[in-house]
């Protein structure tokens, strides 16, 4: 994770400006441009004033600072816009429940173990199968914690995501990644075992919770 000036400045104004939980769903810099943030609807307009505020540019959910050399700011998504639940949507407020306060923030926050299953499967159905090396290590790890599959279970019925979670669950039994014939079978198999849970908006790809400092 990158320290620039940029990255606290833009971890320091999101913290301050939400009144919630906030998640940090994205590697940030240098694996990406920028940190991605989970944000509740309701939250979206008063964190987009503060970075505004700061000097941050917008480009559709992107918020940039380019006066410290390097390009990075703020990716806010929320529930809605990256597929997974309209706002006020039965299990869309369970995503910020549970999740873990970053070292030194009120409002910047890990998801919780179930919640970071629900969210890899997620980004597996919209990657059409395939799992990176960070993501496995990531759910693997959020599988370990007591109860988190039998939550996940719960949120992903909420959420219409069932298909969602037992593809990732398929996907965690084996130690190599799947070859593209069995991916193929795999998406085919959950979209016809609950459609409605498989067939998701199509979003740029999230990357796992990265630690952050305030």
């Amino acid at each position: 994770m990158s320290s620039s000036g940029v990255i606290v400045d833009v971890a320091a104004a999101v913290d301050a400006a939400a009144q919630g939980p906030v998640l940090v769903i994205g590697t940030g810099p240098p694996t990406t441009p920028d940190l991605r943030l989970l944000v509740p609807g309701s939250e979206v307009g008063a964190i987009a004033d503060r970075l505004q505020a700061d000097g941050f540019l917008r480009w559709r959910s992107r918020w940039a600072r380019f006066d410290r050399g390097a390009v990075e700011g703020a990716q806010l998504v929320t529930a809605a816009a990256w597929g997974l639940a309209p706002d006020g949507a039965p299990g869309a407020d369970e995503l910020f429940t549970d999740a873990r306060l970053l070292p030194g923030c009120t409002h910047l926050a890990l998801p919780a173990p179930h919640v970071v299953l629900v969210l890899t499967a997620h980004e597996l159905l919209l990657a059409h199968g395939r799992l990176g090396a960070e993501e496995r290590a990531s759910a693997v790890a959020a599988g370990a914690a007591d109860g988190a599959w039998d939550d996940a279970a719960a949120l992903a019925g909420r959420l219409r995501l069932s298909a969602a979670l037992r593809l990732l669950r398929r996907a965690l039994d084996r130690p190599d990644p799947w070859t593209e014939q069995r991916r193929r079978r795999e998406m085919v198999r959950a979209l016809a075992t609950h459609p409605r849970s498989a067939r998701r908006v199509v979003v740029t790809r999230q990357e796992r919770p990265a630690v952050v400092r305030c």
